[in-house]
């Protein structure tokens, strides 16, 4: 019996762990769907400035990726150009503050750059 239970734990602790292929196929099927969904951000991004109204942002950007707002101002967070490069998912962010309905400030970052089997972990639902 005992040795059915060090089995067990074995088949669980190794047997259905993902391989580093599987991490990878995941991470990359995660990147060329984004990639699809956010194909004119990066060059879109460019047409959004200070001063531009919330619905221009909307119009030429779709929906934030993530939403971080308080009572006076809307923090709006897009991905973009969605890559794996050197076994790390990186995506840019790109940030967009508005104030009464008008953009205030904007801010182009590295964004995320995760490890693949990081990503996958986190990642998983």
């Amino acid at each position: 019996m005992k040795l059915l239970s060090y089995a067990l734990v074995a088949l669980l602790l190794f047997g259905c762990s993902p391989s580093q292929g599987d991490m990878r196929t995941f991470a990359e099927n995660f990147v060329k769907e984004r990639q699809v969904t956010w194909k004119d951000r990066e060059a879109n991004s460019s047409q959004v400035g200070i001063g531009d109204t919330e619905e221009h942002v909307l119009e030429t950007l779709g929906r934030p990726d993530s939403e971080s707002n308080s009572e006076s101002t809307k923090n709006w967070l897009f991905w973009l150009d969605p890559r794996i490069n050197n076994e790390q998912v990186c995506m840019d962010s790109f940030i967009i503050e508005i104030e009464s309905g008008v953009v205030v400030a904007l801010r182009r970052d590295t964004g995320l750059r995760q490890d693949i089997a990081d990503f996958y972990r986190e990642n998983q639902n």
